[in-house]
């Protein structure tokens, strides 16, 4: 038999083989959808979005460390440490979330992220800062602020501005959003930093 039949014979067994197995399984029912992005037919491409992929920083105890951020499914976002030096951070009812590296905003060593949910509730959202404590575990650095999309896209620079040092000790100054004597107005404040658990959210309140 020549080596020309052979590989007709290979790779048609081959196309049969995957033409049954692409049948038989249902790739998005995989507990971790990894579709790809040029595959119109499969619902796995709509995922959560996010702006950035990988954070590299001193997130815990002046180790540098990377985080993998990515969507889970369609309305949620994973934030993962592959070196397991961080716990997982899961966030939920979004259609994507933006993320802006804010440094070390309380100068304890440390670096901060700052995420802003996206969804189609309107153009009111939560921007969140997020740290990390001495066990690995995130925590709200202070209160979510409420930030109008226009605000936060275009008057605070993508999120840049929103939330910086200030120059008392143990303080940011933040802006944030607020609907006022009919208008939309952006705010100053200045609030203390008071790092608190994430099941606390009820507790702290909003920036509003």
């Amino acid at each position: 038999m020549s080596k020309y039949v052979i590989n007709i014979v290979f790779w048609g067994l081959i196309l049969i083989s995957c033409d049954k197995h692409n049948k038989g399984i249902n790739v998005c029912e995989r507990a971790e959808p990894n579709c790809q992005e040029n595959d119109s037919d499969s619902i796995c491409d709509f995922v959560a979005q996010v702006n950035i992929d990988t954070l590299i920083g001193y997130f815990r105890c002046f180790q540098l460390d990377t985080l993998i951020c990515k969507g889970y499914d369609n309305r949620t976002v994973r934030i993962i440490s592959p070196s397991n030096n961080i716990s997982s951070l899961t966030i939920k009812q979004v259609y994507g979330i933006y993320i802006v590296k804010e440094g070390d905003l309380d100068n304890n060593g440390t670096e901060e992220i700052g995420i802003r949910t996206e969804d189609d509730m309107g153009h009111w959202r939560e921007y969140s800062v997020y740290t990390i404590n001495k066990e690995g575990n995130w925590m709200y650095l202070i209160p979510p602020i409420i930030t109008y999309s226009f605000d936060f896209y275009q008057t605070l620079s993508k999120g840049k501005d929103v939330v910086k040092p200030s120059k008392k000790k143990r303080f940011v100054d933040v802006k944030f959003s607020r609907f006022q004597d009919d208008d939309i107005c952006l705010l100053d404040t200045t609030i203390k930093v008071n790092p608190q658990p994430l099941d606390k959210l009820g507790e702290i309140g909003e920036i509003y």
